[in-house]
């Protein structure tokens, strides 16, 4: 209700079709979200977190193609910003660019050497490249500087090979709980993975605008029917996200 009212109060603020987008995305209701979104992406003058967070939406929903001109664009609006960067260097790693996106990251790993979606974006391009060593060392980094990251940090060691490790910077005990089934999955265990997420879709958590299902580690998953009626059950698009590599190039 809080967000419909800003661009009542003043539509011409990016920010205000931004909160909007995001309440509405975060309730599933994507169609509306994406048509708030693309009011706060044209305000003048231009904002470059309207763009990362439409940038981010569109990865989310659609394709990796549709969202990387945003966060291009974002850069260029802020070309201070990590963050920014950081999502340029993601999207050119997932449309197998890496030796571009390296360049990317290592300008946002310059720029804020803590940012969190930074250091998340370097361990993963490390640890598709093959170098598990380099992917450690950023995920270790994830969970000393932002102790409330250690799940996505789990995730990258467990997919390193690093199971023991993972275990234990999460606690054995809380790889059972629904916050951790990502980490589960990288173990290899998608029955916990898909129960976890069949439930927070039937409560409506915004687990799909948390992390996108493009993400490379969902891949081996993609072929499940279980997966198909997940991708159902949110409203996303099923061509995209269970095609072999969802909605990357």
């Amino acid at each position: 209700a809080a967000a419909r009212r800003a661009p009542d109060a003043d539509s011409t603020i990016a920010e205000a079709h931004t909160a909007l987008g995001l309440a509405q995305q975060h309730r599933y209701e994507w169609a509306a979200a994406d048509a708030a979104y693309r009011k706060g992406v044209v305000a003048e003058p231009p904002d470059a977190d309207a763009q990362i967070q439409y940038g981010r939406f569109l990865f989310y929903t659609r394709t990796v193609r549709e969202a990387l001109p945003y966060f291009e664009r974002a850069r260029e609006l802020d070309p201070t910003s990590a963050v920014a960067s950081s999502w340029v260097g993601h999207m050119l790693d997932l449309s197998g660019r890496s030796n571009a996106a390296l360049v990317h990251l290592r300008r946002a790993m310059d720029l804020d050497s803590t940012n969190p979606p930074s250091l998340v974006f370097m361990a993963q391009a490390h640890l598709y490249a093959s170098r598990r060593d380099s992917a450690r060392y950023y995920a270790d980094r994830l969970s000393r500087v932002w102790p409330g990251w250690s799940g996505p940090a789990a995730e990258i060691l467990a997919a390193s090979g690093d199971t023991a490790a993972a275990a234990r910077l999460v606690g054995s005990a809380n790889l059972v709980t629904p916050g951790f089934a990502g980490v589960r999955a990288a173990m290899g265990d998608t029955t916990h993975w898909f129960a976890v997420k069949e439930r927070q879709t039937t409560e409506r958590q915004i687990w799909p605008t948390y992390t996108s299902l493009s993400e490379r580690h969902l891949d081996y998953m993609r072929g499940s029917a279980r997966f198909a009626a997940i991708v159902r059950s949110v409203g996303l698009d099923e061509k995209i996200f269970t095609a072999p590599k969802g909605g990357r190039p």
